[in-house]
């Protein structure tokens, strides 16, 4: 039997807003929209949750959140006018936190997300596996890239080994709803080596890259452009 959720506003977002609009939810499945009438006629027997005075409207989507450090929120703003500062200070802190600071810092994340209406999120995190257990805990969907460092080339494949073991974790602990990803961090902390290497360990598992082309390419500029003056 499905529930039947009803608001002064229902925001389908591909078509016009529906005033005393309604849903109707059976399990995880939209089966129904329109206004609350039609809805209570065509499921009579289903109970009605109605919230009068709310618009009701898909679940908003962070495409770029940190879970993990959450709990760092007002520790950083006295550094953000430097950035290697802000960045030793977060790194200091961050290699200090255990495996269960980092679910507990992901969790509170995770439930101000959804707090504030995001249902869906793409996370990149040092230790990946917290966050997808943190977004499976609270509900959420979303995926959790599993971000790659390694400037040096000399251990490109040592990096390589650490990265398969923890996409293999992140595949174990995958849902319907939560899955796993690989994130290279970015051209300046990660060798050419290594991102080749990230881009065919996650083809070869078929998960989701972290726009790794990009940040290829953004490499090749950049090495390009290195003898050139920088404006």
């Amino acid at each position: 039997m499905p529930l039947i959720y009803s608001g002064r506003w229902l925001l389908p977002i591909t078509s016009p807003p529906i005033p005393d609009g309604a849903i109707a939810i059976e399990r995880e499945i939209i089966v129904a929209t329109g206004q609350r009438a039609q809805l209570v006629a065509e499921f009579p027997d289903a109970p009605v949750h109605d919230f009068v005075d709310a618009a009701i409207l898909p679940g908003l989507v962070n495409a770029h959140s940190h879970l993990e450090l959450t709990v760092m929120r007002g520790f950083l703003e006295n550094e953000e006018s430097d950035f290697f500062a802000w960045l030793r200070k977060l790194t200091v802190a961050r290699m200090s936190m255990t495996a269960e600071d980092l679910l507990a810092s992901a969790m509170l994340g995770a439930i101000e997300a959804a707090r504030a209406g995001i249902t869906c999120v793409g996370d990149s995190s040092s230790v990946a596996i917290q966050a997808m257990r943190a977004l499976t805990s609270v509900g959420l969907r979303g995926i959790v890239y599993q971000e790659s460092f390694g400037p040096d080339p000399k251990f490109a494949a040592e990096n390589l080994a650490r990265l398969r073991e923890q996409l293999s974790e992140m595949r174990a602990s995958e849902t319907n709803h939560v899955h796993a990803g690989v994130s290279p961090h970015a051209p300046y902390t990660v060798s050419g080596p290594q991102l080749e290497n990230d881009l065919a360990a996650g083809n070869r598992r078929e998960i989701a890259i972290d726009d790794a082309r990009r940040r290829i390419r953004s490499r090749e500029v950049f090495s390009n452009r290195r003898s050139r003056p920088i404006c």
